[in-house]
């Protein structure tokens, strides 16, 4: 479970730093301290681009705009196929 579920004011780069160092596959974790903490004192990109918040909680009006205007569509659609036959 990502930390900023929990406590939102934790920047997504540490989260990215706690999520890699626990990660369940050995192989994606730390090969060395000296990267953990090369990483806790300075933003790493790789990571920053895997841990983007999810569109939903980044602009959650757009999301259930988009979301509305395609069922929307999606239901002329189907209409428009069950009049056709």
């Amino acid at each position: 479970i990502p930390a900023r579920t929990f406590n939102k004011a934790i920047p997504s780069w540490v989260d990215g730093v706690l999520s890699k160092t626990v990660n369940p596959d050995p192989r994606r974790r730390y090969e060395a301290m000296s990267e953990f903490l090369h990483d806790l004192n300075q933003p790493n990109d790789k990571l920053l681009a895997s841990q983007q918040t999810p569109w939903i909680e980044r602009d959650p009006l757009s999301f259930w705009r988009s979301a509305t205007l395609f069922l929307f569509v999606t239901n002329l659609l189907l209409l428009y196929f069950v009049i056709k036959h």
